[in-house]
C-alpha cells in the first residue's frame, strides 16, 4: 500500500498541533533578512481539512529532539516538496503507514543550507529522517531506527538494515571462516597506549546528531561532515563513529565543535584509523578549501582491533 500524500502532509499538521501552546522559538534563528527565500507553500485550505486527524494523534518524542515551533514550520522554504521528498523515501524502504510525525532538530548552516529531522512513527517502528534543504532544494540524506540507530537509508551504505525485516543487508565483510567467526579470542591491549577508544558515539546526542554532510568545494565526492557542540574527545568514540558512519573506507570525515574551537579529521588508512585534532578556523565547514587547514593539536592512531588508542602528538 502506498503512502498516500494526505498521509504525508499530516506529518506538517502533527507537528503544529503539538505544538499549540509553545512560546518563543527555542533560540532558533528568525532572520528576516537570511539569504534563503521562505515561502508558506501548504495551502490553509489543506491545512485545515487534516486539522482533525492530526490532533487525534498522539505520538512521544524523544526528550532530546528538538521541535519546530509552529512558526519556524510555516517559515520552513518549499514546504510542499519537503513532504513529498519524505514520502518517496520513506516509501521507497517500504514504510506503509505513519501513526504520526514531528519535524525538529532544526539547524540552519549559514544563508544557504538547512538540516532538519523529522521523528516518524510508523507501524513497525520509530525512525528519525535527515532532511538537507541545499541549492535550492530538499533531499533526504539517511534514515535512522530512534532507537538503536540502524541505518535503513540509503540501503546501499555498509552494515544498512531492511527497515522491514530488522536484519543487516549490507553487513562489513567478516574475516575467517565461519567456523571462527564470533569465536575469536580477546585482543590483547598493548602496551604504553594513551587509553581505549570503546565510547559509543550515540551517548553524544541521537543517531541524527552527525549529518555526514558533503562538504562544499570538494572535489573528491569522499569528505562528510558534522558539526556538534558537545565538549567531547572525539578520538575515545572514532572506532564507534567509523563503525557507525563510515559508509566506504576511503572517506574523510570532519567532526567541527564550534562551541570548543576544535575540528576532528578522522580517516582509515591501512587499517587503521588515524584521529587529528586541528584548531578550528572561522567558516572552514563550509569549504573544503579551508577544512582542516587549522593548527594541529593532537594526533591519535586507533587500532580497530581492540579500540587501543596510540598517540602521536
Amino acid at each position: 500500500m502506498k503512502i498516500s500524500k494526505s498521509g504525508i502532509l499530516a506529518i506538517v499538521i502533527i507537528c503544529i498541533c503539538l505544538l499549540n501552546g509553545c512560546s518563543g522559538d527555542r533560540g532558533q534563528p528568525d532572520d528576516e533578512n537570511v539569504a534563503i527565500e521562505y515561502q508558506e507553500t501548504t495551502k490553509e485550505s489543506e491545512l485545515a481539512e487534516e486539522s482533525k486527524s492530526a490532533k487525534q494523534t498522539n505520538i512521544e518524542i524523544p526528550s532530546e529532539f528538538e521541535a519546530l515551533t509552529e512558526q519556524q514550520l510555516r517559515k520552513l522554504p518549499d514546504a510542499d516538496s519537503l513532504v513529498n521528498v519524505v514520502s518517496v523515501v520513506l516509501e521507497s524502504i517500504g514504510v506503509q503507514e505513519i501513526e504520526g510525525a514531528v519535524y525538529g532538530n532544526y539547524d540552519m548552516i549559514g544563508s544557504v543550507c538547512i538540516n532538519l529531522d523529522t521523528y516518524v512513527v510508523t507501524d513497525l517502528r520509530s525512525i528519525v529522517v535527515r532532511n538537507q534543504y541545499l541549492n535550492n532544494q530538499w533531499q533526504v540524506i539517511y534514515i535512522n531506527d530512534a532507537e538503536n540507530g540502524n541505518l535503513y537509508y540509503p540501503i546501499t551504505a555498509k552494515n544498512a538494515f531492511d527497515y522491514v525485516s530488522g536484519e543487516c543487508v549490507n553487513p562489513v565483510e567478516e574475516t575467517g571462516t565461519e567456523e571462527t567467526i564470533g569465536m575469536e579470542e580477546e585482543v590483547t591491549h598493548r602496551e604504553g597506549m594513551y587509553g581505549i577508544s570503546d565510547k559509543d558515539v550515540h551517548d553524544i546526542g541521537t543517531p541524527s546528531i552527525f549529518e555526514r554532510n558533503k562538504v562544499r568545494n570538494d572535489v573528491t565526492g569522499k569528505w562528510k561532515i558534522s558539526t556538534i557542540a558537545e565538549d567531547v574527545q572525539m578520538v575515545d568514540y572514532a572506532l564507534s563513529y567509523y563503525e557507525k558512519y563510515f559508509y566506504n573506507d576511503d572517506e574523510i570525515h570532519a567532526i567541527v565543535n564550534i562551541n570548543y574551537d576544535k575540528t576532528t579529521c578522522i580517516q582509515y588508512m591501512s587499517g587503521l584509523l588515524y584521529v587529528t585534532v586541528h584548531e578550528y578556523v572561522d567558516g572552514e565547514e563550509y569549504d573544503a578549501k579551508l577544512l582542516f587547514s587549522g593548527m594541529i593539536l593532537e594526533e591519535y592512531v586507533v587500532y580497530p582491533d581492540n579500540g587501543d588508542i596510540e598517540k602521536i602528538q
